[in-house]
């Protein structure tokens, strides 16, 4: 009897004893349950400004209620498991700086993310800017109206979009053409939010383009599913300077890619991409319009000589249009160096004689496709 007692008092100790031990570092509890009555953002932030990283709990629901995260160089947050609900933002960096450098080596790994609204935050979700080595792995993102972006990058470069689940709320406008993924220049028509940002008496509108962006293995629903955008003008001064920037480099793989108002993909003013083993699809009822397009491409502005030579493979993928499955053109002299369309199955309502359009391309090598009307 004396035994038992014993090792029940030593059981109650070392409980005690533990109850007081602080929770592992970068660990943040929900005090807030996603009920809507307290905040969890004053803890998360806290634990990224002492160590950088935070691990938010398995099977727990976090909200941040109308805050923004406002994240740096070096974080990591990684919320495998958990569910995080908010009325605004998820997160924006502030620009300090351009030429990359304003935010490095930040990181998303997993999580639900929704809005506390069930026809989600009319805000973009995810603000990049100016920022390099950036990824967001394992992310289910219910979060913005359909007419918002879930995850916008302006100016930014080595960008890794994985294993996510992004879709947009509610049903969004007739005439909506905005994407879930944003892939933007660093200027006023595409990136209007710098302007809260110019203390610095830094030109964040310099026209930094998108370099080295891989999006793999996600499925992408928007009014646009994914475009990578350009600006055709300076909103001050009416130049056009803006449309000789291009975006380098854009691997889109393994995806499927859903625009429910406009296009799919479009990939405008991008110079040497690859778009493989893709379902790409366009809903635009029009079947005479260009929004109806599965997967667009057009350039812009003349290329800069250093930049005349490029690829643009489209291999492997299903893609469905209306006016047109996949289609190619160009507004300048310049136009496309050379395309490969390899293997891939285009379906067109307007007919297989549709499905695929191309002007000012200067070599095209296809071989095994499958056209059709859909």
């Amino acid at each position: 009897m004396l035994k038992k007692f014993c090792c029940s008092l030593l059981m109650l100790a070392f409980a005690v004893i533990f109850s007081w031990l602080p929770v592992r570092a970068g660990e943040v509890k929900s005090v807030a349950g996603g009920s809507g009555a307290k905040s969890d953002y004053k803890a998360i932030k806290k634990e990224l400004e002492e160590t950088g990283y935070v691990k938010l709990v398995p099977g727990e629901t976090y909200d941040l209620g109308s805050k923004v995260l406002h994240v740096k160089s070096n974080w990591t947050i990684e919320a495998t498991g958990a569910t995080i609900k908010g009325k605004s933002c998820i997160l924006l960096n502030v620009p300090e700086c351009t030429g990359y450098s304003a935010i490095q080596n930040f990181r998303i790994n997993g999580g639900t993310w929704v809005s506390s609204s069930p026809w989600g935050v009319k805000k973009s979700a995810i603000k990049i800017s100016h920022g390099q080595n950036i990824s967001f792995t394992n992310m289910t993102m219910r979060w913005c109206n359909l007419n918002y972006h879930s995850i916008e990058l302006v100016g930014c470069k080595n960008v890794t979009i994985s294993n996510c689940n992004i879709d947009g709320l509610g049903k969004g406008g007739r005439k909506s053409v905005e994407e879930a993924i944003q892939i933007d220049l660093a200027a006023p028509l595409t990136a209007l939010f710098l302007k809260n940002y110019n203390a610095w008496g830094l030109n964040l509108w310099n026209g930094a383009p998108c370099e080295n962006i891989l999006i793999k293995n996600c499925y992408v629903r928007g009014c646009r599913g994914i475009c990578a955008n350009f600006a055709s003008k300076d909103a001050k001064s009416g130049r056009k300077g803006y449309l000789r920037q291009f975006h380098k480099n854009i691997v889109i793989t393994g995806n499927t890619i859903i625009g429910a108002k406009s296009e799919g993909l479009a990939m405008f003013n991008v110079l040497g991409s690859t778009v493989s083993n893709n379902t790409i699809i366009s809903r635009k009822k029009k079947k005479s319009s260009t929004y109806s397009i599965g997967c667009h491409y057009c350039l812009m502005g003349k290329i800069p000589p250093l930049y005349r030579k490029f690829t643009v493979n489209i291999i492997g993928n299903r893609i469905g249009g209306g006016r047109n499955a996949l289609s190619f053109n160009s507004h300048s002299k310049s136009g496309y160096d050379q395309v490969i369309i390899k293997n891939n199955k285009l379906y067109c309502k307007r007919g297989a004689h549709r499905a695929f359009s191309a002007t000012k391309v200067g070599t095209i090598r296809a071989w095994g496709n499958y056209v059709t009307k859909w």
